[in-house]
């Protein structure tokens, strides 16, 4: 799970600028703390193509993301949640490659390709997959699948660079939200 918080000192700061405004505090943090989680969503995802090789379009598709809103009684203990989750992604959704010996295959840009040799790329009612056998017979066969996307979003450089761009829209959004609030607008 990402980490992403007002500092204490900006809370009790926001606390002082905005005491005249019933509720000021904590619809600011709020705010501030809902768009840092919309950053979450969008820089995870635009992190895990930096560093995997997968389209965005198989990426989405095998993604639940679930967010849960600031809540909380008053401003010190303002919390907001995302989750990722989701199934492990076929294979032949990353960088695969047929070759006489097999399948090659690698999740990560720049990878070294991985080789399986008793891989075959499977076309089963029009769905194409990498397989493979499970026993000596032709049949049953099994796919091969790769990382789930909550894998990929808690790989180090992921993780840092999205918490990183999350933290940066806190302290912006922070800010904003105090000059709207004295400003007289979303009171």
């Amino acid at each position: 799970m990402i980490n992403i918080e007002v500092q204490n000192n900006s809370v009790e700061r926001i606390s002082n600028l905005l005491d005249n405004i019933p509720g000021g505090a904590y619809r600011a943090m709020g705010n501030a703390i809902g768009r840092g989680l919309t950053t979450v969503r969008s820089e995870t995802i635009k992190q895990i193509r930096e560093v995997y090789d997968i389209k965005q379009k198989d990426l989405i598709n095998a993604t639940h993301i679930k967010t849960q809103k600031p809540t909380g009684g008053d401003a010190s203990d303002i919390i907001g949640y995302i989750s990722f989750s989701g199934y492990k992604i076929p294979l032949d959704k990353f960088k695969v490659s047929s070759t006489k010996k097999g399948i090659k295959a690698s999740q990560k840009k720049g990878g070294t390709m991985t080789s399986f040799a008793n891989a075959f790329m499977a076309n089963l009612s029009g769905n194409k997959f990498v397989a493979e056998r499970v026993g000596s017979s032709r049949f049953p066969i099994k796919g091969l699948y790769g990382s789930s996307t909550a894998q990929m979003a808690g790989n180090a450089v992921v993780y840092d660079e999205v918490e990183k761009a999350a933290q940066e829209t806190i302290d912006k959004r922070v800010e904003h939200e105090i000059t709207r609030l004295l400003n007289g607008y979303g009171r």
